[in-house]
């Protein structure tokens, strides 16, 4: 935890002195095996704010519900302020997540404002924080919330009056009988276009430079639905107390990988099995060359995207698919040609008039060498 202080007041340096450890995320768990030993790792920061940026269906707010059911089961309070969606969906995911009702209504703070915060709100928030001591804080929908207070997303003033507003409101100034303050993260939305945001959300650089726990861009690997096991990896784009681990991939496009969330409701129940973990490193760090083309991560990712366009187009022709996929042509006819290789997909025109269509659904996740069988 980073201890608050005034301009006139320096910081009491006898624990950082005295050998006392960096601080490291505690909310937002799982167990790392990926390793030669098995350890307990975190996504976020007590008493820090963060940001968890995505497109829409990337899992970003599963994830925060996640991390939520991982906190009341543990008898822990979280304060969630909603600016999205409802407290009816909320519930329903949370119990989809296998929390009870008891813990719910007990531990689970849902907000809904459709007004600016005043400043008897903040009050609020200090006394709120006090009587129920949260180990999370969450606001999904920045982006909402600046428009709900006349602020702009592109203005670095508003950005730092936002900090101010809500997210400082909520942080402590020390320790007080072991409660090191919660851990607040906002989730945002991403710049649409994916090769020119970099590890930005939308919005001015202040809003990054404001961040001091952790920032991560959530992208989705596999969609997820009803009936269906959902996967997307968690990017680290900033860790300002350095005690979040990660691994190097992507070849000149350099990312930080640090886990993939998983969200699976095929299982045939009326639950959804949630859960982070965290890839091998070799897996991770090498853009898999070694391997053949039809095991290697990222082109399976582009036979995914050409599976389901076909499947949302049949009877597409090559140059649809290239029109609809993105990727080099050469990459996608290839993708092509390996998917009707495995029979995943037929071509079923005549002559020279290629019409392709689906014969099986496919799965990047699932790499099976030499075939579909």
């Amino acid at each position: 935890m980073s201890e608050r202080t005034h301009w006139s007041k320096p910081i009491n340096l006898d624990a950082a002195l005295a050998g006392a450890p960096p601080p490291e995320p505690a909310v937002g768990t799982w167990t790392d095996t990926s390793g030669d030993k098995s350890r307990t790792r975190a996504l976020f920061y007590p008493n820090e704010v963060h940001s968890v940026g995505g497109e829409p269906e990337s899992m970003k707010s599963w994830l925060l519900l996640l991390a939520s059911v991982q906190e009341i089961k543990l008898g822990r309070h979280v304060m969630y302020v909603d600016m999205e969606a409802n407290d009816r969906s909320i519930v329903y995911r949370l119990k989809l997540l296998g929390a009870t009702n008891a813990r719910i209504k007990k531990h689970f703070h849902y907000f809904r404002p459709d007004d600016a915060i005043s400043e008897e709100d903040q009050r609020r928030f200090r006394l709120m924080v006090k009587r129920w001591s949260p180990s999370l804080v969450v606001l999904d929908g920045v982006t909402e919330a600046y428009s709900l207070h006349g602020l702009s997303i592109n203005s670095s003033e508003d950005a730092a009056a936002w900090f101010a507003l809500f997210a400082r409101r909520f942080q402590t100034k020390g320790a007080v009988d072991g409660y090191d303050g919660p851990a607040i993260v906002e989730l945002d939305h991403v710049v649409k276009d994916r090769d020119g945001r970099g590890n930005w959300t939308i919005g001015t650089q202040h809003k990054k430079a404001g961040i001091k726990g952790a920032m991560y861009m959530v992208e989705s690997l596999r969609p997820f639905g009803a009936g269906k096991h959902g996967v997307s990896r968690l990017l680290l784009a900033k860790d300002s107390p350095g005690g979040v681990a990660y691994v190097s991939i992507g070849g000149k496009a350099r990312q930080r990988y640090v886990a993939d969330l998983h969200c699976d409701a095929t299982g045939g129940g009326a639950g959804v099995d949630a859960w982070i973990e965290t890839t091998e490193v070799n897996e991770a760090v090498d853009p898999e060359a070694d391997k053949p083309l039809a095991e290697q991560y990222g082109f399976r990712m582009l036979m995914q995207d050409v599976c389901d366009f076909i499947g949302k187009n049949p009877g597409a022709s090559l140059r649809l698919v290239r029109s609809g996929v993105k990727g080099t042509n050469e990459r996608i006819a290839l993708a092509v040609e390996h998917l009707c290789r495995d029979g995943f997909v037929a071509n079923e025109g005549s002559g020279n008039r290629a019409q392709y269509v689906v014969k099986q659904e496919f799965s990047a996740l699932r790499v099976v060498p030499g075939g579909a069988d």
